[in-house]
């Protein structure tokens, strides 16, 4: 096939260009291109890399699907840039978080998210640093090939280069990927994408192109026939113009006067090669649509003269074409030419060299090859594929490559019915789907898979009773604590040996009595957790379940055994260099302290803990500790340092498509104008974060917020409206909250009752809401609610009262180190 002038792509061209002028004055942004195969992405790739190439490093990758691995294509450009940059072949960078290659044997995906989003922001950063000193264009063809993991970098990317000197040009085929399809569609509505849909060539563009590939000048009824026959693709009119060169017009119009399919094109000049030729030509098929010199020596064993020799024609063909990536790696150009060539053997002839491939690359079992593996076994119909394609799944999943396990875990389900496999492999089969849809939060499903996993006779006890405990922690996060303390109370008799998953039980346990208010149970089962770990240490365990007695106890009003706790915990997550655990553990310090009132102390840990998780790339925890900081400037009267830690972790959780943590950070903005009585400014701010909490279901957050509406509303003179409101909220909290939370909105109900004048009934509300604050030991919140009721007494005409109550806030507020709060209740107590 021969090479052919860029046909006129005006408007596209045109479209790229000014994607490229953007991303060099510090805009980047993502252009992504999509039409049918043949219509010319590829080319139009080719053509804007020539266009940058002066003016920017541009790395390029084509996907194939023989290659999914998690990130594989992502990291192998980052790969590609790294080399580049700093002119030597680097050791292969694998991000943080991510397996590298090694099954995990624990099925502990309580993490998942956080995981996931501190891979793509390790990858998203290696990108920054390779466009540290020169602007980046990355191009990425064929991506409905590509590996889930990639594609969900691709998103991530997107979202955050506005400000960088980095492009992102990607080209893809319809129709082919699902998960492509919802991600660019949510891409697209995010409006961080340009699409750019390729049209069929007009009758002129297709004129232009055929009469350069045939020769010369052909009429205009040849060329409506050709443009007609084509529908204006640009691969097919190149492969009929090139059939007909040399030809009379006459000849023309009799050859091409029956549509013929372009794969008919592509047989019958296949056909025109000598048999050996085909032959291998077919066997280079099977082995992928990209493929390896060395391998296709060794699989197919011919000498690497001959082979040479043959691919040297086959390029010279148009069939295949050397990798502008890797040397010594080969492509078909097109996928009409590989499916043709792949057609060439015989069934039998295909079955036995896919079982020779798989049995080849089986020898050195590498996970980054079980898809492989798990694909030729099923075209060759062996049931040992049932087996790769769980351990597929189960290497998809330990990378967080999410929709790639799930697709593999369903394959291995399938063949598992068709090839009869042990109880034992099903088993395998039905954990793996159970962890992977409790990971989506499909829980119903997570528990129908592991259910069946329990079913079977295996005889594997130690399996079956830590699928019992996942199942016990999906109850947890159901909010179904009897269903969840009926799987985790019975500690199954075959795990007395294993000390560790006892412990895990006992810890779980105690968790689930936590959350339903049995103090003084959870702490008996932590203790006994605690115990048992004695004879099986597990520092992160132990860690966690400190950190969870430091929780409690702080609960109970026992803050000097709290902070005992909590210390212990640090100590151990800090001996072991578990980096994560360590921000987790410096946040949970910060709140504790600040909540003690040594606001330094707590404002100490929690600047530490920001910056381990920012040095790790971890936004997920980064944004929980800013938000802390946030929270900490705020109760120092630094409003403005505050909102800034609040604008912070809504960007951060933008970033990240966290809308949870977005509708937090929206709450605390409109906190910071409520008590600066810019009521309108709040009811905006608390009605930006309803909505957020309302979008994605979460429940108790879409009540507080609506109540603070209802509070700001009335402040804003609606006392009726506001009160019905917060008395609804109320109402639909009755028996599913705890006192805490009650309380909290309780003490709203109050503000209003003042605000209309109903003090008796306000007096009342506020010293239930003292009391549960005092028994809770939240010196913040009591604070706050004794400088309202000494407000309220002052505005009734209870002087005494309310400089008796007042005197009280102040002592309490001084002792905490709230400075603001100190300083507003001056202000009250001189107006008496």
């Amino acid at each position: 096939m021969q090479n052919v002038e860029f046909i006129d792509r005006t408007e596209e061209i045109r479209a790229i260009e000014g994607a490229i002028t953007q991303m060099l004055g510090g805009a980047g942004n993502a252009v992504i291109i999509c039409g049918e195969p043949g219509v010319g992405k590829t080319r139009l790739l080719e053509e804007t890399k020539k266009i940058a190439q002066d003016r920017a490093l541009v790395l390029s990758i084509r996907c194939v699907p023989e290659k999914r691995n998690p990130y594989g294509f992502i990291v192998e450009l980052v790969n590609q840039g790294i080399t580049k940059t700093r002119n030597a072949v680097q050791e292969g960078y694998t991000p943080l978080g991510l397996a590298s290659g090694e099954i995990r044997a624990s099925k502990d995906f309580a993490a998942i998210d956080a995981r996931r989003i501190l891979v793509l922001e390790n990858i998203y950063r290696k990108i920054q640093e390779i466009a540290h000193d020169r602007a980046l264009m990355l191009t990425i063809d064929d991506l409905q090939w590509a590996d889930s993991g990639t594609i969900s970098a691709i998103h991530y990317i997107a979202r955050n280069i506005e400000k960088q000197r980095i492009l992102l040009l990607c080209a893809y085929t319809p129709g082919e990927n699902e998960f492509l399809e919802e991600t660019v569609k949510r891409m697209n509505i995010e409006r961080i994408v340009h699409i750019l849909k390729l049209k069929p060539f007009s009758f002129e563009d297709a004129r232009t192109m055929a009469s350069m590939v045939a020769g010369s000048k052909l009429p205009d009824k040849v060329l409506r026939k050709i443009h007609e026959i084509t529908s204006g693709n640009p691969l097919f009119i190149l492969e009929i113009a090139e059939q007909i060169r040399g030809m009379g017009p006459g000849t023309i119009l009799k050859k091409i006067s029956v549509p013929e399919p372009i794969r008919n094109a592509y047989r019958k000049k296949i056909e025109r090669m000598e048999k050996e030729e085909q032959k291998i030509l077919g066997s280079l098929a099977v082995m992928g649509r990209e493929f390896s010199f060395a391998e296709a020596c060794t699989i197919l064993d011919y000498a690497e003269e001959d082979l040479a020799e043959v691919i040297d024609k086959l390029i010279s063909s148009g069939f295949i074409r050397e990798s502008a990536e890797a040397a010594e790696r080969y492509s078909f150009v097109n996928n009409p030419v590989y499916e043709v060539a792949y057609a060439i053997l015989s069934q039998q002839e295909l079955k036995s060299l896919h079982k020779k491939i798989a049995h080849y690359l089986m020898k050195e079992q590498k996970p980054e090859r079980f898809a492989e593996i798990a694909q030729h076994l099923a075209s060759a119909e062996c049931p040992e594929c049932v087996e790769y394609f769980e351990k597929t799944a189960e290497y998809f999943l330990a990378n967080l490559a999410i929709d790639d396990a799930m697709l593999s875990a369903r394959h291995a389900e399938e063949y598992a019915e068709k090839f009869a496999c042990s109880q034992g492999l099903k088993f395998e089969i039905y954990r793996t789907l159970g962890a992977l849809y409790t990971t989506v939060a499909d829980f119903e499903k997570g528990l129908e898979y592991y259910r069946r996993a329990l079913a079977l006779d295996t005889g594997d006890a130690i399996k079956k009773a830590e699928i019992a405990l996942r199942m016990g922690i999906i109850y947890v996060k159901k909010g179904m604590y009897a269903d969840a303390l009926k799987e985790l109370q019975s500690i199954p008799q075959e795990v007395a040996n294993h000390p560790e998953i006892r412990a895990q039980y006992l810890f779980e346990n105690g968790t689930v009595l936590y959350r339903m208010g049995d103090l003084a149970a959870a702490d008996e089962k932590f203790q006994k957790a605690l115990e048992t770990l004695a004879h099986a240490p597990d520092p992160k365990l132990e860690g966690e379940i400190y950190n969870a007695l430091g929780v409690l106890y702080q609960s109970l009003g026992n803050n000097t055994k709290a902070e005992e706790y909590l210390l212990h915990a640090h100590r151990i997550i800090k001996e072991n260099n578990f980096r994560l655990a360590l921000g987790g553990s410096c946040n949970a310090l910060g709140l504790f302290y600040t909540n003690q009132g040594k606001i330094d102390l707590g404002l100490q840990y929690l600047l530490e803990g920001e910056k381990i998780y920012n040095d790790a790339g971890d936004i997920y925890g980064l944004s929980i500790v800013i938000n802390n900081i946030g929270i900490v400037y705020w109760s120092r009267g630094d409003y403005g340092k505050a909102i800034e830690y609040f604008q912070k972790e809504l960007e951060n959780t933008a970033k990240i498509g966290d809308k949870s943590g977005m509708g937090y950070a929206l709450y605390n903005i409109g906190t910071i104008y409520d008590e600066n009585r810019n009521y309108e400014k709040a009811r905006q701010y608390y009605e930006k974060a309803n909505q957020i909490f309302r979008e994605i279901g979460e429940k108790y957050m879409t009540l507080f917020s609506e109540a603070q509406i209802g509070w700001a509303m009335a402040a804003c003179g609606k006392t009726r409206e506001g009160l019905e409101i917060v008395n609804s909220v109320l109402s639909q909290l009755e028996g599913d909250a705890n006192v805490d939370d009650i309380a909290g909105i309780t003490f709203l109900k109050a503000k209003i009752l003042t605000i209309s004048g109903e003090y008796d009934l306000a007096e009342g509300y506020f010293l239930d809401v003292i009391e549960t604050f005092t028994q809770l030991k939240k010196i913040n919140d009591l604070a706050t609610a004794l400088h309202e009721l000494g407000r309220m007494y002052m505005q009734s005409g209870k002087k005494e009262k309310a400089h008796e109550t007042l005197s009280e806030a102040l002592k309490v507020a001084t002792e905490l180190g709230a400075t603001a709060l100190v300083e507003s209740i001056r202000k009250t107590l001189n107006q008496i």
